[in-house]
């Protein structure tokens, strides 16, 4: 029980900032009309930061395989994105997708690793 609190409320985390930064972006396009390839890129660097950061944390209260913690997260954070990804824009999988979900793996299970061994003894 106490490690469905705590996922549910790194994903509610997860989607609260994501919802947050998405908006903040819509409205710096509105008025500094930023490029569609410089706000996927800040998009991408977001995403990837939140996720480090959160499996820093996760990797932080778990007692041991920080890996373990980071890949748990970053699955779901994953399903949740392809989730959304197929209900709103009901996009295929291409190369370029495979590779974003990989750098979210890739940089949760980071976080997570760095995360345990930042932990205090």
């Amino acid at each position: 029980m106490k490690q469905i609190k705590f996922y549910s409320k790194q994903l509610l985390q997860f989607g609260i900032s994501t919802i947050l930064f998405i908006t903040l972006l819509s409205i710096l396009q509105y008025f500094i009309h930023l490029s569609n390839k410089t706000s996927h890129i800040l998009t991408l660097a977001f995403i990837l930061l939140l996720s480090f950061i959160l499996g820093a944390f996760a990797g932080k209260n778990a007692s041991s395989k920080g890996y373990v913690e980071g890949l748990k997260l970053s699955g779901l954070m994953i399903i949740i994105l392809l989730l959304c990804n197929v209900i709103f824009f009901q996009s295929n999988f291409t190369l370029p997708r495979i590779l974003y979900y990989f750098l979210i793996l890739t940089s949760t299970i980071i976080g997570a690793m760095i995360g345990i061994n930042k932990k205090k003894k």
